[in-house]
């Protein structure tokens, strides 16, 4: 069963959306932005390999792209969602062999201005799913189907900063209201919540199947990631803000004690 998380950080590339700041410019231009120099990749299967580092002009129209994201498809390729905030769009891009395309995945709603954030991850197709937010309490999900956007929305109670996980048809995601979801994206309905007593701020991560997540409550949770039952949880010193990653069977995690804690699994 494959796994479909999001990559924050591109394996050679990393997206920064800025504004131009030429005096002489007559538009911000959201940019694909890269170092001058080689960077040395220490990675196990490469040691020593030199990666050069380049920038692409991806939209020269907006007025800036905020809270955007980035994740790399199975050919290489960067897809990024990012804030128009010149006229509040949602937008989408991506790189294939033919260039750059981009996207007005939504627009500004009469009710509820758009942007608070974008969450972009790929599927088993290289399909995207973009979880953005509204000004207000709603959140919404958009998923890229074969004949155009699929959009639907879902309220979490007070919102998200986590980022989604997605896994056969189910996503997986925290929320400030301090529940763990998962919801059905063929009904757009909730299957499961799991509350905890604070904020779920970092993203959870699937293995095998289990759900393990941290919360600001200071815990470490393994959940079934069919029922959301819990499995066992963890009591560290401090509340957890970050994300865990599981290596040979060992739960890796930091907490704002300053420790980091590896369990096994």
């Amino acid at each position: 069963m494959k796994i479909f998380r999001l990559l924050s950080v591109g394996i050679i590339l990393v997206l920064i959306l800025l504004l131009s700041g030429s005096a002489t410019a007559n538009s911000e231009v959201a940019q694909l932005i890269s170092a001058t120099q080689p960077l040395m990749l220490n990675a196990p299967e490469s040691p020593g390999t030199l990666i050069t580092w380049f920038t692409h002009d991806v939209d020269t129209t907006s007025s800036r792209g905020r809270y955007n994201d980035i994740a790399i498809d199975s050919n290489g390729y960067p897809h990024i969602s990012y804030i128009d905030e010149s006229t509040s769009n949602l937008m989408y891009a991506y790189q294939d062999s033919g260039g750059w395309h981009r996207y007005i995945m939504d627009g500004q709603d009469p009710v509820e201005t758009i942007g608070w954030g974008t969450a972009l991850v790929l599927d088993a197709e290289d399909d995207p799913h973009i979880l953005y937010f509204g000004s207000m309490d709603g959140t919404f999900y958009a998923a890229e189907a074969k004949t155009g956007w699929v959009i639907w929305r879902f309220r979490l109670g007070k919102g998200t900063i986590s980022t989604p996980v997605i896994i056969d048809n189910f996503v997986y995601i925290g929320s400030i209201d301090g529940n763990l979801y998962c919801i059905d994206t063929r009904t757009n309905k909730e299957v499961w919540r799991f509350e905890t007593s604070h904020q779920i701020t970092g993203s959870a991560i699937i293995h095998r199947d289990s759900v393990y997540f941290g919360g600001v409550d200071g815990n470490i949770y393994c959940l079934d990631f069919r029922n959301g039952r819990i499995r066992w949880q963890y009591a560290t010193e401090e509340p957890i803000t970050a994300t865990p990653i599981i290596h040979d069977d060992i739960l890796y995690i930091g907490s704002t004690d300053y420790k980091m804690y590896a369990l096994p699994i």
